[in-house]
């Protein structure tokens, strides 16, 4: 039985590899030079009582790969690795606000970032070219059920007599 590993309270180990490669496949260096160009915005919300926790993080962290929607996030420390990644609604949200569109965000360690590089390297040298995968979004939030909306499902709504 194949469970998949949460990292945290938040991402799966899956979408985690899901985003790297959705970033590889879409890479474009002029995109990541707008990135790099714009990042010290984040600057500005420091302050913020609703962004600073997560633009401290990304302070934390420097972009290594851009694409119009994904982007690879990269730290020395697994501590900030792990709290942008169980962070990514916050996280997304203030990219969204600084870059007016929606941006994927993954976060790597630096080691982590030096195999993916070289992998990825090698695997275009090799002729292997990347593509988009499918990534799962549920923008409404995905919500823990209660035992009653399990109740609902298997009953269906018109068997459930609230009281």
């Amino acid at each position: 039985d194949y469970k998949e590993k949460s990292i945290g309270n938040g991402i799966s180990e899956n979408e985690i590899n899901l985003r790297i490669n959705n970033a590889l496949a879409l890479a474009s260096k002029s995109i990541l030079e707008n990135f790099k160009s714009k990042w010290e915005i984040i600057d500005n919300y420091i302050d913020d009582s609703e962004f600073s926790v997560v633009s401290g993080l990304l302070k934390d962290s420097k972009i290594v790969v851009g694409s119009d929607k994904f982007i690879i996030l990269s730290s020395n420390f697994q501590s900030v690795v792990d709290r942008i990644n169980n962070n990514l609604k916050e996280v997304e949200r203030l990219l969204e606000k600084i870059f007016c569109s929606k941006i994927f965000v993954v976060a790597v360690t630096n080691n982590k970032w030096k195999d993916i590089k070289v992998q990825y390297i090698t695997d275009i040298n090799n002729g292997i070219k990347y593509s988009v995968k499918e990534l799962y979004t549920d923008d409404n939030d995905i919500k823990e059920k209660s035992s009653i909306d399990e109740l609902i499902e298997l009953v269906g709504e018109n068997m459930i007599e609230y009281k």
